[in-house]
């Protein structure tokens, strides 16, 4: 079923600016569990946190925008306009063995693509490690972090997802333009719904891990392999061909020097 919005009947919608408003009430419902809705914040990440280590009982925290959303490497800053994109972090229970955890932020990729189909028939590419695509350039982030471990498991997550649902109509900062992408540039999609979903199915992946079936899948939807991709180690600057995903989500490079594996760490392609 597509969530994209043309009836706007009983939805909160702003008619200038052609956005629907997040709704706590309609989330808190959707989802079964304590949702806030935030209209800004530094990072819902942050926020989320703060909240799990004072004892309050908040599974999601959304925002209408971020002012110091995070990306994953080098401290880097997620674009996170008002009230055109999800800006939303979750607090997921797992039992996850330590030697598994590894597999957490992929099967989270895989879930939000999964999400995303759900709910508007478009499936994202996904660029190794956690980053969604479509048509090579940037639809979403993930950024994981663990709360709760003990000396064997990880127990609580927190997952922080940020997704491009609509063209924003403030200007997009030069430098990063042409490098993103957008689920819509003109029909608005209910982004209450689309949060839902990712909630339903980042929680069932997440608390019943398959791990061949979602490593299969990530292999699948991973647009990087056999591309040839550059890449920095000990400070030395890498190409090849990307050859596979390991068991462990790791990528697999063949160089003309030998064979690396990468667990971590930024990769770029070369072409395409």
């Amino acid at each position: 079923m597509l969530y994209f919005v043309e009836k706007l009947s009983g939805i909160l919608y702003n008619e200038y600016m052609k956005y629907i408003y997040l709704d706590e009430q309609k989330l808190t419902e959707s989802i079964g569990d304590k949702a806030v809705v935030l209209d800004s914040v530094t990072s819902t990440n942050d926020y989320l946190e703060q909240a799990y280590l004072a004892g309050q009982n908040i599974r999601l925290v959304t925002a209408e925008g971020q002012s110091q959303g995070k990306g994953r490497v080098d401290g880097r800053v997620f674009f996170s306009p008002k009230y055109t994109g999800i800006y939303m972090s979750m607090l997921v229970d797992v039992d996850c063995p330590l030697t598994d955890s590894v597999l957490l932020t992929p099967a989270v990729a895989v879930a939000t693509c999964n999400a995303i189909q759900n709910i508007t028939g478009i499936r994202p590419t996904i660029k190794w490690i956690n980053d969604l695509y479509l048509a090579h350039k940037k639809l979403s982030g993930i950024l994981c972090k663990v709360v709760q471990m003990d000396s064997s498991n990880v127990q609580k997550l927190i997952v922080g997802i940020g997704i491009n649902v609509n063209r924003p109509i403030e200007p997009i900062p030069v430098e990063i333009d042409q490098k993103l992408a957008f689920l819509s540039e003109d029909i608005i999609i209910d982004r209450n719904a689309l949060i839902a979903e990712v909630y339903a199915q980042v929680r069932d992946m997440l608390t019943h891990l398959d791990k061949q079936s979602m490593l299969a899948q990530y292999r699948s939807d991973n647009f990087l392999l056999d591309q040839m991709v550059g890449f920095r180690l000990n400070d030395t600057t890498h190409q090849g061909i990307v050859v596979g995903i390991d068991d462990s989500a790791r990528l697999v490079v063949q160089c003309p020097d030998g064979i690396y594996t990468l667990d971590s760490g930024e990769v770029s392609l070369t072409t395409f």
